[in-house]
């Protein structure tokens, strides 16, 4: 057993060589004269006592597991108590997951070769401590004192009070009854106004969730946009994902928290000049200097799509996609003598988050098609939009259709070469059904293409500015309370996603929002 372990964490071709898709049952990763043919269980626990798991180094994607690799396992054959570990708490619920996968048991007397296959690569592969997403958001540092509390100010749907409804837009039998009558309420003034003063209601209650008491330290607060606000004095921060606010801050609080070691308005450079093979570590990247197709991928991510892709394991890290280069390799090269360079500067980028479940299972979002090379923060922005359409698709229960683009036009480099994996921007479009999102009938049998709400985001791939960890954690207290929302709130969200729909677009009564989209 020790033996497979060690062979399973060390072993280039589980990475590098994929294997096709009726072969990828772990006991086809080895040939049978490696297996470990064990009598029974207690025949494996005697193997295992004097075994501390130093030897085993995982791959890239587990990182060191010395720690609890071999400990679970152990712990686990012996059913000790398991309670004071909670790494290995992690590793025995994936070591369980992994087993009930292959339909094996392994608490039977007899330990076969094929159970042992399972245990080694699920040992070598997916131990490890559990990551918080959250941790890559931007905080102001524990030990910086602030002058001043950083303000952020929030301006909530803005455009949407200057509609212009047009009367046709009434006799259109694709809009139901009751979306004709919010529309036709909506003209009113005082109507207007009284929504509006519903909406910043209720948008008060969202920031209140997150204002700290007045004696505390916490370094950010928050509230609405105010009849005499400046906004010529102040930056445009963020926008919510669906375009529901944008998030301003004064142009003083912004350069302290620059000074502070946020990145704001940065971005590295798009090597242009650079020749790929300048770029590219050879002789081991060599396919990534070939030339390919810039296609555009779709994605249908949907609660039933999200559970799938939390329970698949990954047979192969970005990495090994990209023929065993690195980004930061990527990177150094195209970066020489830069100073700022850390140890994660770059990153690989899913055009279409693995955790969306791919087209059609998790596997196909780890392909190098669906990879581009990026700055770390700008990763880090796409999550931003990921936990979004997560949220609306596994809690709220709405299908969400994501395409994808890289243009061939912005990826031109030194000698004429294009590679669809570097590129300066990645462009977002999703789909929303209207009268899904909303949770009652808002238009009468149209067309999909009539009935989606749909919504664009370019992402800058070499941007250094990405999101703070408070704009994030608003979006999910905004998305939470909409909700479980007043039927008043919830008829003002279907008005503002239909200006996002096909049929607002054919009357031209979309909203024009400033956001930083």
């Amino acid at each position: 057993m020790r033996d497979w372990l060690t062979f399973c964490g060390y072993i280039v071709g589980l990475e590098a060589e994929r294997p096709p898709n009726e072969r990828r049952h772990p006991k086809n990763f080895l040939p049978d004269a490696l297996l470990p043919q064990y009598q029974n269980l207690e025949h494996l626990r005697s193997m295992l006592v004097d075994w501390n798991g130093s030897h085993l180094v995982a791959r890239d994607s587990a990182g060191n597991i010395s720690n609890i690799g071999a400990k679970f396992l152990y712990e686990l054959l012996f059913d000790n108590n398991m309670q004071l570990m909670s790494a290995s708490n992690l590793a025995r619920h994936i070591f369980k997951r992994w087993c009930r996968m292959s339909n094996l048991e392994i608490f039977s007397p007899l330990f076969s070769a094929n159970t042992a296959a399972v245990v080694a690569h699920s040992a070598a592969s997916l131990a490890k401590e559990p990551f918080s997403v959250k941790a890559r958001y931007w905080k102001i540092p524990k030990d910086v004192i602030l002058v001043d509390r950083v303000v952020l100010v929030y301006d909530m749907v803005p455009g949407l009070w200057l509609w212009d409804v047009h009367s046709t837009i009434l006799d259109d039998d694709k809009l139901s009854e009751g979306l004709k009558k919010v529309l036709k309420l909506f003209c009113d003034v005082n109507h207007r106004s009284q929504v509006r003063d519903l909406w910043r209601e209720f948008m008060a209650l969202v920031l209140k969730a997150h204002a700290a008491p007045p004696d505390t330290a916490q370094p950010i607060t928050a509230r609405l946009l105010r009849p005499d606000d400046n906004l010529q004095h102040m930056v445009l921060l963020g926008s919510h994902p669906q375009g529901y606010y944008n998030t301003y801050i004064r142009r003083d609080h912004l350069a302290s928290l620059i000074s502070n070691g946020y990145t704001w308005g940065k971005g590295r450079l798009f090597p242009e000049r650079l020749s790929l093979n300048q770029i590219v570590p050879l002789p081991k990247g060599q396919r990534l200097t070939q030339a390919n197709d810039f296609q555009c991928t779709t994605t249908t991510i949907s609660n039933t799509n999200i559970k799938i892709a939390g329970n698949w394991p990954r047979i192969r890290t970005q990495n090994a996609v990209m023929e065993n280069v690195s980004a930061n390799e990527i990177a150094s090269n195209i970066w020489r003598n830069d100073p700022t360079l850390g140890p994660r500067s770059a990153e690989w980028l899913h055009r279409s988050a693995y955790s969306f479940g791919g087209s059609g299972n998790p596997d196909s979002a780890q392909e190098p098609e669906n990879l581009v090379f990026g700055t770390f923060e700008a990763n880090t922005e796409m999550l931003r939009f990921e936990s979004y359409l997560k949220r609306i698709a596994d809690e709220g229960g709405t299908k969400v259709i994501l395409e994808t683009e890289v243009k061939r036009d912005n990826s031109r480099l030194g000698g004429d070469k294009y590679v669809r994996w570097l590129t300066p921007q990645l462009f977002y479009r999703w789909y929303l059904d209207l009268n899904q999102i909303c949770g009652f009938q808002a238009l009468n049998n149209a067309q999909d293409v009539a009935r989606a709400v749909s919504r664009d985001k370019t992402f800058n791939l070499f941007s250094r500015g990405h999101p703070m960890l408070f704009e994030v954690e608003v979006d999910e207290t905004f998305d939470g309370m909409l909700a479980t929302a007043s039927e008043d709130i919830k008829i003002l969200v279907a008005l503002f996603l239909f200006s996002q729909s096909g049929l607002a677009a054919a009357y031209t009564i979309n909203t024009m929002i400033p956001s930083r989209l």
